[in-house]
């Protein structure tokens, strides 16, 4: 059948008919059908059908009948099925076809309100209607793919809608993985590789916050999916919608919009922690961001983690010295095991984004934007990065104990006041002596200032006890050497504090540690 005689033939279906009148279904739906398969096959096929006069004018006509009866009344199967093949023949008609798409773009208003309708928890819940609504889904997908001037048009009115009317929202909520997996796809296809869409999806409100939030849902229950499952499968999907976010320069966009000021310093959301995990995962892969991007998005989590230490660092202090007077009253602000999740894992991605610039030309700048972060106290002083980092881990050698075989080595010296919740739950505090030693390790290589800086903190010797196995903190031995080693160089005023200690370390001529 050549391409005006497939025009002909759904023409001549709808030509003179009642679409009111089911005795059109099966006619219209069996014509759509058989021209889907065509255009599924052929991209030649597609831009010759779209440029037929009739073609549009008819698809308009079924869209624009199939709500006002399918959302009105409980649908028959072969209403059901109207809708279905038609879903499927515009879907394959604007497969990429840009011009198809614009044309489809008229039908979109139907095209939502058919899935708004099938969205709801009642309908989503029956199975009769997950095909229908995945291939309503798959359509609208297809006509947004890769077409700017379409997404332009339709991606800020999504962004703008209320709960009840945000579809994308709803399909989240679907049961079928593959009506979630599709509504992934169109969020991914309207946002690759635009800021301005991306930004709307992070901050927007109250739409696309909640949108973010909904999907760092999905990626927390799909995270420990294999990747040759279905789930796996969705799971990819989801991340790279916050890769893009991340490669848009959007990551201190999205943070901030995902934390109220109501919630306070010591609240890290669970959306949060979700979104330093992907970014931690992000920054082990190649990236299309910029320098300038990259730069700012150091400057940012050198930023956040001085304000995330010096909360952990303040909260740990007057435990411990609560504890001391009186254990057995202290309290451990609940709040605390997630804002040292959240420390552990900016730190991890500080250390990823200072050592991938360590070969590259802005790598100084990136290294000295870090060094030059500053906190300001209450009493008007300012403290580095570096600095905050050796006080906060003075408070967690005090408050953890290093684990030996399961066991915790406790400081004879000191008065047993180690957390029930530390004890309890050990997860909050997993790895973070071992990464707050490898941050400093990186900051003060081949600097003198802040070799001096530690040490007049008392962080050599903090550093030496930290020498040790740590069940806790996997490598925490190596990284603690690897630190005190960058600390020992060319500087004989901190290697004259390690030479009380001879003869368990000593030093080449050249300022480097031996062990």
């Amino acid at each position: 059948m050549n391409v005006h005689d497939t025009a002909l033939t759904i023409h001549e279906v709808l030509e003179g008919r009642d679409l009111a009148s089911p005795i059109v279904f099966e006619p219209l739906s069996n014509a759509f059908m058989l021209v889907a398969k065509q255009l599924a096959e052929s991209v030649d096929f597609r831009k010759a059908l779209g440029q037929e006069p009739t073609i549009w004018e008819d698809l308009e006509t079924v869209w624009k009948h199939l709500p006002q009866r399918i959302c009105v009344q409980e649908p028959t199967d072969a209403l059901r099925n109207l809708c279905i093949c038609t879903s499927r023949f515009t879907r394959n008609l604007v497969a990429g076809v840009p011009e198809n798409q614009i044309d489809a773009l008229q039908n979109e208003p139907q095209l939502r309100a058919i899935i708004q309708h099938f969205s709801s928890f009642f309908l989503m819940e029956d199975s009769a209607n997950t095909l229908l609504l995945r291939t309503v889904v798959q359509a609208l997908s297809n006509i947004l793919t890769a077409n700017n001037e379409a997404q332009d048009a339709v991606w800020p009115v999504y962004m703008s809608l209320p709960d009840e009317r945000n579809i994308l929202l709803r399909l989240l909520a679907s049961p079928d993985l593959s009506t979630a997996t599709s509504t992934m796809i169109l969020v991914l296809n309207c946002i690759n590789g635009s800021r301005e869409r991306s930004q709307l999806l992070v901050s927007s409100r109250p739409a696309g916050v909640r949108l973010s939030k909904a999907l760092l849902d999905k990626v927390d229950l799909l995270l420990e999916a294999s990747e040759t499952t279905e789930q796996g499968k969705t799971f990819e999907i989801c991340y790279s919608i916050f890769r893009n976010v991340f490669d848009m320069g959007l990551f201190a966009t999205a943070w901030e919009s995902l934390w109220s000021p109501d919630d306070g310093a010591m609240t890290i959301t669970p959306h949060q922690t979700i979104l330093l995990k992907l970014l931690d995962a992000h920054l082990q892969l190649p990236t299309t961001r910029s320098e300038g991007d990259s730069l700012a998005l150091l400057k940012f989590l050198a930023e956040l983690h001085l304000q995330l230490a010096d909360v952990a660092n303040k909260a740990l202090h007057a435990y411990l010295t609560a504890a001391a007077e009186d254990e057995e009253h202290a309290s451990l602000d609940e709040r605390l095991p997630k804002v040292v999740e959240a420390i552990v894992l900016v730190t991890q991605a500080l250390c990823a984004l200072l050592l991938a610039s360590a070969s590259q030309s802005g790598g100084d700048v990136m290294l000295n934007t870090a060094k030059a972060v500053r906190l300001q106290e209450d009493d008007g002083s300012e403290v580095l990065l570096s600095d905050l980092s050796v006080d906060l881990l003075k408070e967690l050698d005090s408050f953890l104990p290093r684990i030996i075989l399961g066991k915790a080595a406790q400081d004879s010296s000191r008065p047993n006041i180690i957390s029930h919740e530390a004890q309890s739950d050990p997860t909050g505090f997993a790895y973070i002596k071992r990464d707050l030693v490898r941050l400093l390790g990186i900051l003060c290589h081949n600097d003198k200032d802040i070799q001096d800086s530690i040490r007049a903190r008392e962080g050599i010797q903090l550093i030496m006890n930290l020498c040790v196995v740590d069940e806790r903190n996997p490598y925490l031995r190596e990284h603690a050497l690897f630190t005190l080693k960058n600390l020992l160089q060319n500087n004989p005023e901190n290697q004259a504090v390690v030479d009380e200690f001879k003869p368990l370390v000593q030093w080449d001529q050249e300022g480097n540690l031996i062990v």
